[in-house]
């Protein structure tokens, strides 16, 4: 099968003249949806390390309170299998928000700037596996932006995370991210 589909996706990709995608992958872009809408996340994930393996499935839903705000909530579940015996739990609840607060709409493009941020709750409380950010609330700010039109695509991001405490009295240290992508 993939002898068959490698070739073709190849091709597409090669003969395609305009973008045909929508926002980085990595990064957040400053994209809202419409107010009323609904835009839904799902992500896997997996570990393995000699006789331990842990799975975790996590999911986002978000709600355009206006056409330039979106507000969301995710979850993450995670299967942990360690010799034999399985410990299942969910991880922290995660809150975020992105506000549009510039647009610049042109003839076959567009160009916006966002602020986003998020905050990771402490509700993992009873997770097999702890994560060092389990007993930890982190926040997270940043900014975002983007240009789309028919032929190239840019985005930028910056962000800053404060990563709390745990309850071991771990300092994890805060982070800056950077990106930036073009397509």
């Amino acid at each position: 099968m993939l002898k068959i589909y490698l070739p073709i996706a190849l091709s597409i990709c090669v003969v395609s003249t305009s973008a045909s995608a929508h926002g980085p992958i990595f990064s957040p872009g400053p994209e809202t949806v419409f107010k009323g809408g609904y835009e839904f996340h799902a992500d896997i994930h997996r570990e393995k390390s000699g006789n331990e393996q842990e799975d975790e499935i996590g999911t986002e839903v978000a709600y355009g309170i206006t056409a330039d705000w979106l507000v969301g909530i995710g979850a993450h579940y995670s299967f942990l299998k360690e010799e034999g015996e399985r410990n299942d739990g969910f991880g922290n609840l995660e809150l975020s928000t992105k506000y549009r607060f510039w647009r610049n709409d042109m003839l076959a493009a567009q160009e916006s700037l966002a602020l986003l941020g998020d905050i990771t709750l402490d509700t993992a409380r009873d997770h097999p596996d702890p994560a060092p950010s389990e007993g930890a609330t982190d926040a997270q700010i940043g900014l975002a932006y983007g240009y789309e039109s028919l032929k190239w695509q840019r985005w930028a991001s910056a962000r800053y995370r404060y990563n709390g405490e745990n309850d071991e009295a771990v300092d994890r240290g805060d982070q800056i991210f950077v990106d930036a992508a073009v397509g």
